[in-house]
């Protein structure tokens, strides 16, 4: 089991880091549009519809890592001021919670995906894209979404069995303690 996770740390990482390099080229090619639009008066059309796409590539490719390293956005002013049982046991409500909705969007990509291959549904922009390939990144990051949040639910599982046997030690020691002293 740990191989496995290693194994899916290290893809998801690889995506992230392949999430930045586009992230990158991106950028550079919006600058360099506007240099040579600033130079010849005319536009390279491609750009902006690359750049569209790297978008939702970057987007679908780092969100698992993002959630691996916790480095999401979130609203934890009130969770920090409740024990950490409370605190993993709402943790674990919230990404099972999420694993349902994101596997949901999993089902619904893998439809429209196939869809647009079968029709052979094209984007009819500057290049003329097929459809099926650029929108695949969905379902696919988010079925990676989907395993790391069920590998988080487990961590917080484990957070709250620790945290309740912790509880029953110190219980224990407190009457240990209390039975000494009588």
């Amino acid at each position: 089991m740990r191989a496995s996770g290693a194994i899916f740390d290290r893809f998801i990482g690889f995506l992230f880091y392949m999430a930045c390099i586009l992230i990158g080229f991106s950028m550079l090619s919006v600058d360099v549009e506007i240099i040579y639009r600033v130079i010849s008066g005319k536009a390279q059309l491609w750009v902006i519809e690359v750049s569209e796409y790297i978008l939702l590539l970057m987007t679908f490719m780092g969100a698992a890592w993002v959630l691996k390293k916790d480095a999401h956005v979130k609203m934890d002013v009130l969770i920090n001021r409740l024990e950490p049982k409370t605190q993993a046991i709402l943790n674990m409500v919230t990404s099972i919670i999420g694993a349902v909705f994101i596997l949901a969007i999993v089902w619904y990509g893998v439809q429209v995906v196939w869809t647009d291959f079968v029709k052979g549904t094209t984007y009819y922009k500057a290049v003329g894209f097929p459809r099926a390939p650029i929108i695949l990144c969905i379902p696919l990051g988010s079925l990676l979404l989907f395993i790391q949040l069920i590998r988080r639910t487990r961590g917080y599982w484990r957070e709250w069995r620790a945290s309740r046997f912790e509880r029953q030690k110190a219980e224990e020691l407190a009457l240990k303690r209390a039975f000494e002293e009588f």
